[in-house]
This record gives structure tokens, sequence and C-alpha cells, in this order.
């Protein structure tokens, strides 16, 4: 049934997770640098394949959840506690020198069985969580405006969430000490569980109070949620579609979702790089800021702030009236010039710019002129997910869908990175060539952005998929 407590209850554990999520992954290529031993190359795609792997999960676990008749919050419950093990894990790890793999040279093999297991772990829990939170919100609340509203509030504090959670690792980073940002994490996600059944609950007044700042609810609209929670029993249950009819519908149905989802491709590449590709840029730049030294992953925390910015910005113009291809276009657009800025500034700090004294691995370029290619790519991110989310998050089947083609570009790109050793080498950026690399994905962006013109298609011609 449409809940309001419920509705109150997804904001703030949605928050609690993108807390989590970001205090641990902002500084992953760093952890598997330090805990794995491993180089700058096979950092990244390391980086890569764990989010490849936390993308493709939600397909895997939609399916089954699909299948099995499972609770959307236990699965929920399931995956967060999968995350906090993981997070818990890696902290423990990484503040115990005795346990840590940095005083070995090499991996040993059950070393390397330990990583994978807690990867697979942390990524069957990330699929869990994030197959299941979009559904039981949308759930949650009556169509129309209200479940609208919802649902632009739903991205917004994950957003939020991000940057208490990227800011956190930044934090930790700068005092050396990144095993508390993970410990935190943890702590975030028990405190966020309690607020979903059937750990818990949100009480009744807190959730008008999360509500009304969330939604910017007046108390006639929360009192009309409150009459409607009646009306119709979606709380909590489960997809009334056999997985074998979402089976036979995609073979029908689907194909003209999955060909102009592969479009996207390029854009999840360009997407991906702000959390690997540039966090190595940005440590080969000069980070003294007014006599403040930037923790690598602070900029991170700029990118989530401009993305929340722009999707408040979109909210009350036209560009959301547009055709769903339209605005694919724009963001594919904007991912381009991202790229494009990045292999420029890229070039400036490798050839044009000279050494800080004492330290020649590291431009005198200042880091700030990295923030343009965060913001365009935060943008193209404002325009592209909210486009994408209007056909694929009508159960975790579609849902799972447009996550398995996000897997599959993250995945191919950690593929191609192990032949591109010359741009991308495991030593210093100064050895290689990342602004080739970077100019690729954004030729691949701009070849999107044609064909999502030439192509165009709406909302309603999709309503058959949902």
């Amino acid at each position: 049934m449409v809940s309001l407590r419920l509705a109150a209850g997804c904001l703030a554990f949605r928050l609690a997770d993108g807390f989590a999520r970001n205090a641990l992954l902002a500084n992953q290529i760093m952890l598997f640098q330090h805990l794995c031993h491993f180089g700058t190359n096979t950092a990244q795609r390391a980086a890569k394949f764990l989010n490849a792997a936390c993308a493709v999960t939600p397909l895997v676990v939609g399916a089954y959840q699909s299948r099995s008749g499972m609770k959307l919050s236990m699965l929920v419950l399931l995956g967060c506690v999968l995350e906090a093990l993981c997070t818990a894990t890696t902290a423990v790890v990484g503040a115990s020198p005795d346990w840590a793999l940095s005083w070995e040279p090499t991996i040993r093999p059950h070393e390397s069985y330990a990583i994978v297991f807690v990867l697979t772990a942390y990524a069957l829990g990330y699929g869990a969580v994030t197959s299941a939170m979009p559904v039981m919100t949308r759930r949650a609340a009556p169509e129309g405006s209200l479940c609208a509203g919802l649902m632009q509030a739903f991205v917004a504090v994950l957003s939020a969430g991000a940057i208490m959670g990227i800011s956190a690792a930044a934090l930790a980073q700068s005092y050396h000490e990144d095993h508390w940002a993970l410990l935190s994490a943890v702590i975030a996600l028990a405190c966020g569980i309690c607020f979903l059944p059937p750990i818990g609950g949100t009480p009744l007044p807190f959730a008008r109070c999360i509500l009304r700042l969330a939604l910017r609810l007046g108390p006639e609209e929360l009192a009309l949620w409150e009459a409607r929670e009646e009306a119709t029993n979606r709380l909590l249950g489960t997809s009334t579609t056999p997985l074998g009819a979402a089976s036979e519908q995609s073979l029908s149905q689907l194909m003209p979702l999955f060909w102009r989802l592969l479009l996207l491709v390029p854009f999840y590449g360009a997407a991906i790089q702000w959390t690997t590709s540039w966090y190595v840029q940005t440590a080969y730049l000069d980070r003294n800021v007014a006599g403040f030294k930037v923790p690598v992953c602070l900029l991170q925390a700029f990118e989530r702030l401009m993305s929340l910015a722009a999707l408040t910005l979109l909210r009350g113009t036209f560009v959301l009236k547009l055709k769903p291809s339209t605005r694919l276009s724009l963001g594919s657009f904007l991912a381009a010039l991202s790229m494009f800025c990045s292999a420029g500034v890229e070039i400036w700090r490798r050839d044009w710019s000279q050494r800080l004294a004492g330290d020649p691995d590291i431009s005198s370029l200042t880091v700030l002129w990295l923030l343009p290619q965060f913001a365009l790519i935060a943008a193209a991110e404002a325009f592209v997910y909210p486009a994408s989310a209007e056909f694929v998050s009508a159960s975790t089947w579609h849902y799972g869908l447009g996550c398995l083609v996000q897997a599959a570009a993250v995945a191919m790109l950690g593929l191609v990175l192990g032949q591109l050793q010359d741009w991308i080498p495991e030593s210093s950026p100064n050895d290689g060539h990342y602004d080739k690399f970077f100019a690729c994905v954004g030729a691949a962006c701009l070849i999107a952005t044609v064909l999502f013109l030439a192509f165009p298609f709406s909302s309603s011609s999709m309503s058959a998929l949902r």
C-alpha cells in the first residue's frame, strides 16, 4: 500500500547508503594500490571491473527477486548487511599493518582469493540495494505528481549522501587515517537501515518532517498522502509478472529499448572517469590552494555538488519536457565536452607546465583547472540518468537491463585498458598519453550524440515496455 512512512524511510536510507558507498569508493584507486599492491593501470582496471560488477548485479538480483517473490525490504536488508561487512573488512585490513597486503611484495594466492570474495560479496550487496530501492520507493507514493517528486528527491538525496561520504573520505585521507571513513560508512549503513522495515521504521512525525524538506510538501498534500495509504496495497509487494513472461516480453518489446541503451555506452565510459582516471590525474597536479592541500578525492564531492545543482536547476525548466532521446543527446554532448576538456588539461599538465620544486613528478598546474571537466560530466549525468530512468524503473527486471548495459560498458573499458599500456602505464601518467584515451572516449560520445538525434523517441513510444 501507499505509505508516507516508507517513502520517508527510503529517502533517509538512500542518504545513508550514498554516504557509505562514496566513503568507500572515493579512494578506491588508492585502496587498490596500497592494500593490493597494484600499479596505476591495474588499479584503474580493478576499479572499473568492480564498478561493472556492481552495475550488473541489479539484473541478477532483480531476476532472482522476480522469480522467488522475496520482499523488497528483505532484499535491501541483505544487501545492506553485505555492504557493511565488506566495508568493515576493508577498514580493518587498512587499519592493521599486520593484515595489510602492502608489506608483501606480491599477492599470495589465498590473498587474491580473499580479495575476489570481498569484491564479489560487495557487488552482490550493492546490486541488491540498487535493484530494490527505486522500485520500493516508487511504490511508496501515490501515482502522479507526488510519485514524480519523490523520485526526484530520491536522486537528490543520493547525491547529497555522496557529497558527505566523499568529504568524509577526503578528511580521513588528509590525516592518513582512511579506515576511519570506512568505519563511519558502516555506522551510516547501520543507522540508515533502522528507517526501513523489517528492522524498524520511520516514526510518523519524523516522516512528515523528512517529506516536507525533501519534497517541499504542505500540510494539505501530506494529509492527502496519508488518506491514500489505505487505498492500495503496494508497500512491499513483489512483481506480479513472472520472470518467464518478462523474458518473453524482452524478445518482442525490449529490443527497441536495448539498442537505445547501447548508445549510452560511450557516456558510461566517460562517467566512470571521474572516480578512476581523473583521480590519478588529480594526484599529479598542484593541490595546494590558498595554503590548503586539497585531498585527491575531494573534487568528486564537487562533481556531486554540481550534479545536485544541475538536477535542481533543471527541475523547473522546459528541458524536462523534451523527448528522452533529446535529453540523452544533450547529456552525451556534455560528456564529450568533459572528455575533450580533460584531454586538453592533461596535455598542458604533462607537456607545457613546469614541475614542482622538490617533486619532479607533480605539475605546477593548479588542480582548479580540473573543475570544468567535473562540472561538465555532472551536468551530463543530470540529463542522462533521469531520462534513462523514465523507462527502466518500472520493475527490478527492467532496471537491471539498464544496469547490464552500464556494466558491459565499464567492463569493456577495463579490458581495453589492459591493451593500452602505452597510454595508461602502470607508472606515472607522465610516461603515458591519457590525453589520447580521453579524446577517444569523447569522440565516441559525439557519435552517440548524433545517433540519438538521428533516431529520436518519446516516452509514449516506450510505454509498451512498462
